[in-house]
């Protein structure tokens, strides 16, 4: 992608585009086939009164850095049945980004946003120990021992550095929904827990 695509739409084949929806349609099926949990990012990087000026990087980063890890982190046979990242919406303030996908591969990426958002403070190696032991306990069905391999080492080069870009959009906060998204986000919103309580052992993430 040009520069002069990315901020101006120049030069945007339009029938490639529309021709990458519409076979994408297998893609559409197989959601619907899928059991998701709604995970919720909050990106402090630009206020209400700008547009988001970085739509394209943090959705195009965000699917990308999603598929590596899936496929880095899970066995062969459950990457090539599971579903990619989709976008459920983008609200403004500080900005909630809201995925949906499968629970393994989205708890491994909200964990990778997680781990920029930590490293470095006091806490963060008991934090970070702490918070995988709990969502084990509260997800047990999801099967999370490739996460023990992710917490002792990063991706390789290319999703680090994607990860740090992520990171200077000041993401403030991971939560992740208690129970599968079946179509009702007010109820979904009620029942968000972040990562940080989950960590800390608060009553709201026990």
């Amino acid at each position: 992608m040009s520069i002069e695509e990315y901020w101006i739409g120049k030069s945007v084949d339009f029938r490639e585009v529309w021709s990458d929806f519409e076979q994408g349609e297998g893609y559409i099926q197989k959601y619907r086939t899928m059991e998701v949990y709604l995970l919720q990012l909050k990106f402090e990087r630009y206020p209400s009164n700008s547009p988001l000026f970085n739509l394209e990087a943090v959705l195009k980063t965000s699917k990308g850095v999603f598929h590596n890890l899936k496929r880095t982190y899970l066995p062969p046979f459950e990457y090539d049945r599971a579903g990619p990242l989709f976008i459920y919406d983008i609200s403004r303030g500080s900005v909630n980004w809201r995925f949906l996908a499968e629970l393994k591969p989205l708890l491994l990426f909200g964990l990778a946003i997680w781990d920029q958002i930590k490293k470095g403070s006091l806490r963060y190696k008991a934090e970070r120990i702490a918070l995988i032991d709990r969502l084990q306990s509260r997800f047990p069905n999801a099967n999370l021992a490739e996460i023990i391999s992710y917490i002792q080492s990063l991706p390789g080069s290319e999703e680090e550095f994607a990860l740090k870009k992520l990171y200077t959009q000041n993401p403030s906060s991971v939560e992740i929904s208690k129970s599968p998204f079946t179509g009702s986000i007010e109820q979904t919103e009620r029942e968000l827990l972040s990562f940080d309580d989950i960590a800390s052992g608060s009553k709201e993430g026990e």
